[in-house]
């Protein structure tokens, strides 16, 4: 079994343009009855540029001739079954992660039909204008042109789809979100656990820190260590209120590294200190 896009680099006749959010690939094969298991770990778009193709997935069998296209969630397994016509295979793999279809959503929520259906697979008919954005691609990436143009391009594509198939390309982008917001509200706020920093929160979900930051601040709009401090002065404010503790204990319990940040922090938030605080709200001092 494959697993692409990651195997693609030891096929022939793969040509790869590999980014850290995307990967685009031309396949080229030159013989029919080709019967090959994959798994995609990135959601997949793939164009059938000459011959045909058979993918039997769980979902069922979706038979891709010419200039037919097809979009795939991540972690499906797949069975194909190429054939050539006169003329070699030829397909245009695209390859995308979380981010991109996440921005792309926030980006044109708007034009989401909101929906609760799920849709892992789902089947576009050959048509020129889809055709002609593929091969846009083709031409940018071969004059080595920039990221960001490259991922004007995909966005272009999206729009197009949605366009073209708004209800099903719905619930595809929305069936991801439902998924990837449950994934990290399931753990922080849901759950109780005490996380002193951020790489603590980071390896509590196998992510490393910088991509658990950007995923953080797509679901939160604030970033892990903003999430992480709010969630201290919680903690603090609470204890300055309801128990007899004094402030270097109260500091040490809410994780922050000093006491003095503890309390210049506190007071720009708060606009009073934490002594303060405590005096005015605590019944063990107002005693």
């Amino acid at each position: 079994m494959y697993v692409f896009p990651d195997d693609l680099s030891g096929i022939k006749n793969v040509s790869l343009f590999k980014r850290n959010n995307f990967v685009f690939a031309k396949y080229i094969q030159e013989k029919s009855g080709f019967f090959q298991k994959v798994k995609t770990n990135m959601h997949c778009f793939v164009l059938v540029k000459n011959g045909s193709k058979i993918v039997h997935s769980q979902n069922g069998d979706y038979e891709l001739k010419t200039g037919d296209a097809l979009f795939l969630k991540a972690d499906k397994h797949i069975f194909s079954n190429i054939k050539t016509h006169k003329r070699a295979y030829e397909a245009i793999l695209l390859f995308f992660d979380n981010n991109i279809l996440l921005n792309f959503a926030k980006s044109h929520k708007d034009k989401l039909e909101q929906c609760e259906a799920k849709c892992d697979i789902f089947k576009i008919e050959r048509n020129d204008f889809l055709n002609s954005i593929i091969n846009s691609f083709e031409i940018y990436i071969d004059n080595f042109l920039n990221d960001i143009l490259l991922l004007h391009k995909i966005e272009e594509l999206f729009l197009y789809i949605l366009l073209r198939n708004k209800l099903v390309f719905s619930s595809f982008l929305m069936d991801i979100v439902r998924e990837f917001e449950m994934d990290l509200n399931t753990i922080f706020t849901c759950c109780d656990s005490s996380f002193a920093t951020v790489a603590d929160m980071a390896n509590s979900v196998n992510m490393d820190n910088a991509t658990f930051t950007r995923k953080f601040r797509t679901i939160f709009d604030k970033s892990p260590k903003n999430w992480l401090d709010n969630k201290r002065f919680e903690k603090a404010l609470f204890l300055l209120e309801y128990t007899p503790k004094n402030i270097n204990e109260i500091c040490s319990d809410c994780g922050f590294s000093s006491v003095s940040w503890f309390i210049e922090r506190f007071k720009k938030r708060f606009n009073t200190t934490p002594k303060q605080y405590q005096k005015s709200k605590n019944l063990y001092f107002l005693a």
